[in-house]
């Protein structure tokens, strides 16, 4: 309960300011978290008498009417603002004259920390005051307060009347207080703001604007705001680009704040590829006709947003005079509530529309307060702490010399990630200030250290190469396990000489049959052990194999067949007849039951080596863009960089691989070559058994599987059903689709350490391309990395102008290698847009640094269509593909963010989200799920609706058993049921009792609505932070029950309000006294 006022304690009533509301509502939201919580500290050389320091402090705050200033809002329909006749200062003494000087200063820095996590009550005690003695004569003096009390400006008035009161007191002179103006009169200006000329001017200022610029976040894992979570980053400018600065700033006047803007908004441009930029700015406000207004203390500032539109083709020189006139043109409007500026924009809800702001510290403060005389208190050192509710504050003080200070949430951003941008920053100035005339696009924010880190650490996957085909080391293994199994499959075992004389038999048999070196031979067979002799015996015959699908519809095969050019067709005598008659005659077919006898009489020896390791082993196709399947030009060097000498897996002759991808999917490859070129043994499984959990995970555990590789979704619903069939498992790969945290997490605790590989890799760089080793799970991150490049393989993240982005910092993943394929069969054009050389795709100024081995003896690059990151670990976090990230109603959105969150649920398995189009033509959210068992999917609405914004919440949900799966083992989105969707905002439902009654008035008055239902969101409505803060104090008014701000944004309906009122109901005790209410309409109806 909060203290009682008395009447006659009281000097006067006070509205509040639209950025003290603001905090306020922050503050109430949880009033716990200590957001705004600020911190000044003094560092003093002198004699401080404790006596006079009380008195001192009791002066300066008799001086300013807001240091005797609490806050009150409980059953009132406005906050207040109530300044005290008399306050009580707190002050705190400590003593560490006994301690050594490293312990005394480890204990200083201890008890900044101990008060940084001691509540502000800003109903009772907004401020406080710490004085440490250190010595004889060094004392450290900690001011702490909220910030709804005074701002940075106010802060230098505070200290220099401290200094000067304490000096002249401790010699015994009179103070001087100085002149002040009236707060009072400020709060009239802001009142008096020309409404609607500023909601003209701040709609076409947001007109178009969709969404906040993305920041480099790098954890996932956020918790509420709080003092734990907060770290920050000072560094002085370096003298000599300060200098620089300086003389620029005065060369071609401009203030350091606008320069200071225009670099922030460069640097959020080449983090976010975005180019319409947005941000926070603070303005001092004291740019009104008040008397002494530059001595008053209070809170006079106001944040406010600043866009900045950046295409990369403008001169610096061209952003810093857009961003110079935007401020004169703005500083008409800079009194306005940001809570009003944000209604004007176009973004509707509850979310912020920035995630960072910036603050320029220049206002007066004079740190030389001696005095003169030696007997005086002298200031060695000054600093602050401060706390926002952005996840990034970036500040500039200007005083003596220029600090930068990068304010972040622990809980959103690596220290690593802030360390280099703050590196990134100095270089984006040094650009400014030295080449002014440069192209946005030709500014390159990476320093050389962290280049030479991402390319070539991170990079640093060169070993050495197998100079030979995979018909020479299969005949290797041959050699040396001869009498070894090498194929298992229906209960028949082949050893690796019975494979090789049956492979060879066929080899010879196609030979004679006019197939050459590098000719392309389609095979379509189910599987079987005649699928590994069909594709051992085309390589040995020197040609490449082409894998095709029974399954798969005729037209698609003939077309496959034709536009490959295949010279032959090997397959079974039950498949031909389908598509016989459509099938090109001038391609020769094979049957291999009806030629069985004529290919037992061919030969049993090796075939001459007639290949080279960059020649051609197989093609396989898979769906275009334009909806024409293109083949791949797979080399033998490409499938040997996976599978022989790698850094990510080591496979022996005593391993037992299975082989459970389809073979037209690349994944196979690993599988099938992953065994038989390491003296392995295989076993295969029919179709049926591959998507039969049951069946596989007994054929697992009975064959003794020591490797295999899965997809994702497979290896999912394995976890789920019989996780225990994976315990004797060495390694297992699974990959192709995001993976599920829980799922990896469940793995991880029934396997133990480094036995999960999570792979990732476009079928053009051959099967894989990263690994991670799955030894523990990021609580922070929240998902699983891809992790780093394979033997032989480079990857890099490149923006929009093809530059290397930081660490942290999304972008295009591009790979190269040896493991790259040399383009798409028979389509150069193709092939030309995709694959291109190193030279030629990135930026100039960059491309010196790059070791050119790096990219294999081809030199060339291609672009996955993935979008990821480099962690500062140096693996690779997959975001998602590019035609992932999707806008809905404005507002980008990455569908795996929304699935990461509904299997965060225990009672969902499954989670695929995508876009559909309604029969309206509207983009909306559809959720397809698999269930542990049936569910309320209402109920489950209702919790995810406390986990994400209102925006990214599916408009549809469908429950299925399982979901379809494609021939690759990957959803078949295809096959997907159509969705049934509903209207964002609910039909209207009036209230069915007396609290829903009242409720719904109170929203009607607030809201200035009519038409008001019982399920409709508070925030579609158009509701917003203040108008949430009114709610709760009507509420608390007309029914008595306390709702902190935290628990109404879960509660964003009548309904739920009601529910919620209706169990905790009480009749709480009054906080604030009547009398102070009837002096506050007194002071109001006396203005």
């Amino acid at each position: 309960m909060h203290t009682t006022i008395e009447k006659n304690n009281v000097e006067r009533i006070l509205e509040l300011t639209p950025m003290q509301k603001g905090l306020l509502y922050h503050y109430l939201q949880d009033s716990e978290s200590e957001q705004y919580f600020e911190q000044v500290s003094l560092n003093i050389t002198g004699n401080i008498e404790n006596s006079i320091f009380k008195s001192t402090w009791e002066s300066v705050v008799r001086s300013n009417e807001i240091l005797r200033s609490v806050f009150r809002w409980e059953k009132l329909s406005q906050p207040v603002c109530v300044v005290l006749k008399d306050a009580v200062v707190p002050i705190i003494h400590y003593d560490f004259t006994q301690l050594d000087k490293e312990i005394s200063l480890a204990e200083l820095e201890k008890l900044k920390q101990q008060d940084r996590m001691k509540k502000i009550d800003i109903s009772s005690e907004p401020f406080r005051i710490h004085l440490i003695k250190l010595s004889s004569n060094e004392f450290e003096v900690v001011l702490s307060h909220h910030h709804i009390l005074f701002d940075g400006w106010s802060s230098g008035i505070i200290l220099k009347e401290f200094i000067e009161f304490y000096n002249n007191l401790s010699k015994n002179k009179e103070i001087s207080l100085n002149k002040k103006g009236k707060f009072s009169e400020f709060i009239e200006v802001c009142n008096k703001v020309d409404e609607t000329q500023a909601q003209t001017y701040w709609k076409s200022y947001l007109k178009g604007f969709e969404s906040a610029t993305e920041l480099p976040t790098y954890r996932k894992n956020k918790g509420n705001a709080s003092k734990n979570n907060i770290a920050s980053l000072n560094r002085l400018l370096p003298i000599e680009l300060e200098s620089k600065l300086r003389a620029f700033t005065r060369t071609n006047k401009f203030t350091i704040a606008t320069v200071m803007y225009t670099a922030w908004s460069l640097l959020l441009h080449k983090y976010s590829s975005s180019k319409d930029i947005l941000f926070g700015t603070t303005v001092s406000g004291r740019n009104v006709d008040i008397d002494n207004i530059e001595n008053t203390v209070g809170l006079f500032i106001n944040t406010l947003p600043l866009r900045v539109k950046i295409s990369g083709k403008e001169t610096i020189e061209n952003i810093l005079m857009d961003v110079n006139q935007m401020l004169l043109e703005r500083d008409v409007y800079n009194h306005t509530p940001l809570y009003e500026i944000k209604n004007h924009s176009e973004k509707i809800g509850n979310e912020d529309i920035f995630n960072s702001i910036v603050v320029i510290e220049n206002y007066p403060l004079n740190l030389n307060y001696d005095g003169n005389d030696k007997s005086s208190l002298k200031i060695n050192n000054y600093s602050n702490f401060e706390m926002t509710n952005y996840d990034l504050t970036f500040s500039v003080e200007d005083f003596n010399q220029i600090k930068t200070n990068f304010i972040y949430d622990v809980h959103s951003f690596d220290p690593q990630v802030i360390n280099n941008m703050s590196i990134h920053f100095n270089t984006i100035l040094d650009n400014l200030v030295n080449n002014k005339l440069k192209m946005i696009d030709e500014v390159d924010i990476l320093s050389k250290e962290e280049r030479y880190e991402i390319v070539h650490e991170f990079n640093n996957t060169k070993a050495s190469s197998v100079e030979k085909t995979v018909k020479q080391l299969f005949e290797e293994q041959v050699d040396a396990h001869k009498d070894n199994t090498a194929i298992v499959f229906e209960g028949n075992e082949f050893s690796y000489k019975e494979l090789n004389e049956k492979s060879n038999q066929l080899a010879h048999y196609i030979r004679k049959k006019g197939v050459k070196t590098n000719d392309i031979v389609g095979l379509l067979v189910n599987p079987s052990v005649e699928m590994i002799v069909g594709i051992l015996g085309i390589i040995k015959a020197g040609a490449a194999y082409l894998p095709l699908d029974p399954k798969s519809p005729v037209d698609r095969l003939v077309n496959i067949l034709e536009d490959s050019k295949s010279y032959a067709l090997i397959t079974e005598s039950e498949l031909l007849p389908s598509f016989n008659s459509a099938l090109n005659p001038n391609i020769y077919k094979i049957c291999l039951d009806i030629d069985e006898q004529q290919i037992n009489k061919q030969e049993t020896v090796n075939l001459e080596d007639t290949n080279l390791p960059d020649d051609l082993i197989y093609t396989i196709y898979t769906s275009g863009s334009t909806g024409r399947p293109k083949g791949t030009l797979t080399s033998h060097r490409n499938v040997i960089r996976t599978v022989k000498d790698t850094n990510y897996i080591e496979i022996t002759h005593n391993d037992t691989l299975l082989q459970l991808s389809n073979y037209t999917f690349d994944g196979s490859a690993f599988d099938i070559f992953g065994s038989l070129l390491n003296g392995a043994k295989l076993v295969l499984v029919d179709k049926e058994t591959s998507f039969n959990i049951v069946k596989l995970a007994n054929i697992i555990e009975k064959e003794e599987i020591t490797v295999f590789f899965i997809t994702t979704v497979l290896f999912n619903t394995l976890v789920d059903l019989n996780v225990n069939c994976l315990k004797n498992i060495k390694k297992v790969l699974t990959g192709g689709e995001r993976v599920s945290y829980n799922h990896m997490e469940k793995a991880l605790n029934t396997l133990g350490k480094g036995k999960i590989l999570h792979v990732y890799g476009p079928t053009e760089n051959t099967i894989f391309t990263t690994f991670y080793k799955l030894d523990c799970m990021d609580e922070n991150l929240k998902t699983v990395p891809i992790g780093r490049p394979i033997s032989n393989t480079s990857i890099f993240i490149l923006n929009n102008n093809k530059q290397i982005v930081p660490i942290g910092v999304p972008g295009y993943i591009y790979v190269s290698g040896a493991g790259l394929i040399k383009g798409y069969l028979n389509r150069p054009d193709l092939t030309k847009k995709s694959f291109k050389v190193a030279e030629n795709l990135f930026n100039k100024n960059q491309f010196k640094d790059i070791d050119m081995s790096n990219f294999g003896s081809s030199n060339i690059v291609y672009k996955t269509g993935d979008y990821g990151r480099w962690l500062p670990n140096g693996n690779i976090e997959f975001l998602d593909r590019e035609d992932k990230q999707v806008k809905v109603r404005g507002f980008r959105i990455e569908l795996g963010e929304i699935e990461q969150e509904l299997l965060s649920f225990q009672r969902v398995k499954n989670a695929f989200v995508t876009t559909v189009i309604s029969d309206n033509g509207d983009k909306k959210l559809c959720a397809y799920l698999v269930t542990k068992h049936a569910i309320d999917v209402e109920e489950l609405h209702k919790d995810l609706q406390m986990k994400m914004p209102y925006y990214m919440m599916p408009q549809s949900y469908v429950t299925l058993e399982k979901f379809p799966l494609n021939k690759n083992g990957k959803i078949d989105v295809n096959a997907l049921p159509e969705p049934q969707f509903y209207d964002l905002r609910a039909e209207y439902e009036a209230p069915n009792n007396e609290i829903e009654s009242k409720l719904q008035v109170i929203w009607r008055n607030v809201l200035e609505r009519d038409m008001i239902g019982v399920n409709d969101n508070f925030y579609t409505l158009g509701g917003h932070s203040i108008k949430a803060t009114t709610i709760a104090s009507n509420i608390y008014k007309e029914f008595g029950v306390q709702i902190p701000l935290g628990e109404l944004f879960n509660l964003p309906t009548i309904r739920l309000l009601a529910d919620y009122i209706s169990k905790d109901k009480k009749n709480n005790d009054i906080l604030v006294p009547d009398n102070i209410k009837r002096v506050k309409r007194n002071t109001f109806n006396a203005n």
